[in-house]
């Protein structure tokens, strides 16, 4: 009976190891098909000074089998006594396809326009390949690309030029309910080398409920070639709220 006893034992521990051991090298759950979000940020005042500033943006993601879509769009509006003081707009496209759990090729589309930094329209083209790992509650990303950009600037010269870029981004769930997320990405022209711009965007999320959430963000533009009379630097800081969907 002891014996027995024994062995029925040793079987339920070599069990519960077993267990234990395939909990922890179990891969993370795959991530949604879809997702996606949409944030508004507003201001308005009035008296002695009459000022408006609206940002709207939105993101989705789609994920059929290996492939990954990703469109994300951002449109700035700010008036002073009802004067236009700032517009911008902006949107990119990214179709990644995955080589494995960590590893993709990725083609990318952008486009901006913002005539309060001298940009008519810009046209950029990329395709790269990018690596993503994940560890507990953190996100680390990096990604590098090379393609083609063109440039209409409302002051000559005009920009058409090649491009190296690389990116990288960190994510880290603090708690059940908030996040924080920060992305740097820089651009190179491959026909000059003073023509270099850099991004960073740092944000942290707070929810609400399980569909709305509160974000506040601060993105840097950095441009080391501006287009003639105008800043190397724009700094945008807002809280926004946020839908997910």
């Amino acid at each position: 009976m002891g014996r027995r006893l024994r062995v029925m034992v040793g079987m339920l521990m070599l069990l519960v190891l077993s267990r234990t051991a395939a909990a922890q090298t179990a891969a993370p759950p795959p991530p949604p098909a879809r997702e996606g979000s949409a944030e508004f940020a507003g201001v308005a005042t009035s008296g002695n000074t009459s000022t408006r500033s609206i940002g709207l943006s939105g993101e989705i993601t789609f994920r059929p089998g290996k492939w990954v879509y990703n469109a994300k769009v951002g449109f700035i509006n700010n008036e002073v006594e009802n004067v236009l003081a700032a517009r911008s707009f902006v949107t990119t496209f990214r179709a990644s396809r995955e080589l494995n759990t960590v590893v993709a090729l990725f083609g990318q589309f952008g486009y901006l326009t913002d005539r309060f930094s001298g940009i008519d329209d810009r046209v950029a083209v990329e395709g790269g390949v990018s690596a993503t790992w994940i560890k507990g509650r953190q996100t680390f990303a990096v990604d590098g690309s090379a393609g083609y950009a063109n440039e209409q600037r409302l002051v000559p010269p005009n920009l058409s030029t090649a491009v190296a870029g690389a990116g990288a981004r960190y994510k880290v769930k603090i708690s059940e309910t908030s996040d924080f997320t920060e992305e740097l990405r820089y651009t190179q022209s491959l026909s000059t080398g003073a023509d270099y711009r850099c991004t960073n965007l740092a944000a942290l999320t707070a929810k609400l409920n399980g569909l709305l959430s509160l974000k506040v963000s601060n993105l840097i533009r950095f441009v080391n070639a501006p287009v003639p009379g105008f800043e190397k630097t724009d700094l945008i800081t807002s809280t926004a709220l946020v839908v997910t969907f």
